[in-house]
């Protein structure tokens, strides 16, 4: 059996929510629902398909901190001395801190690495505590973000295992259907207060448009009493 792909996983969220018209809500935008179901079922959950590593080389100096090339970094799952084999272990900043106090700082092999932020590029980055006698490799493995699934030019399935795809269907239509609600709530809300407003002060209300909440102001009637 194929996989399904973007056009299937719109398909059917289009569906549940009642068949609304590409007018009401494009394919794109039902798109990036999908894409967020995908993002939210990995994000809570260790998918092996998922986890890759990036090589960091890392010289003879104390508390070297390192951008990641990748920029797709959900979470850290381990981190290794590639040459001694040793685990590198996660510490936290308060004790990070505490340690490199003073002039009798820990040399020899890295033992604990600190996850420091984002870099100047935007991307991830990581801080090794101990100093190094000699530069070495260290693996950082890592669950990476899925990629997002495209229509054009060929739709895509989704990154995640095959059991995932039903999962994937629900949560996507219950954030469509969630979103939908959101924007008629707020646009009857808005339409209610324009009418209330336009009683007040004797001027025909303006009409919203049922998407986006764009206002189109109603021309008023030209028709003249009769003497």
């Amino acid at each position: 059996m194929a996989r399904m792909t973007a056009t299937d996983f719109v398909g059917f969220t289009r569906k549940r929510m009642g068949n609304p018209s590409t007018d009401e809500w494009t394919d794109a935008e039902l798109l990036r629902f999908v894409n967020m179901a995908q993002e939210r079922l990995a994000t809570g959950s260790k998918i092996a398909t998922l986890e890759t590593y990036e090589d960091l080389t890392v010289t003879a100096a104390l508390g070297q901190t390192y951008e990641f090339a990748a920029s797709d970094i959900m979470y850290i799952t381990s981190v290794k001395n590639v040459t001694t084999g040793i685990v590198v272990k996660p510490t936290d900043r308060q004790k990070y801190t505490h340690d490199t106090q003073g002039s009798s700082l820990p040399t020899g092999d890295v033992y604990r690495y600190l996850e420091n932020g984002l870099g100047s590029n935007s991307r991830k980055q990581i801080t090794f505590q101990h100093k190094p006698d000699a530069s070495l490799t260290i693996r950082v493995w890592y669950l990476a973000y899925p990629t997002e699934m495209v229509l054009t030019p060929t739709a895509t399935s989704s990154e995640l295992p095959r059991e995932y795809d039903e999962a994937i269907m629900d949560l996507s239509a219950e954030i469509a259907k969630k979103m939908d609600q959101q924007v008629r709530e707020a646009t009857a809300e808005r339409q209610l207060a324009q009418e209330t407003e336009g009683r007040a002060v004797g001027v025909a209300p303006e009409v919203p448009n049922v998407r986006y909440g764009i206002e189109s102001p109603v021309a008023p009637s030209t028709k003249t009493r009769s003497k």
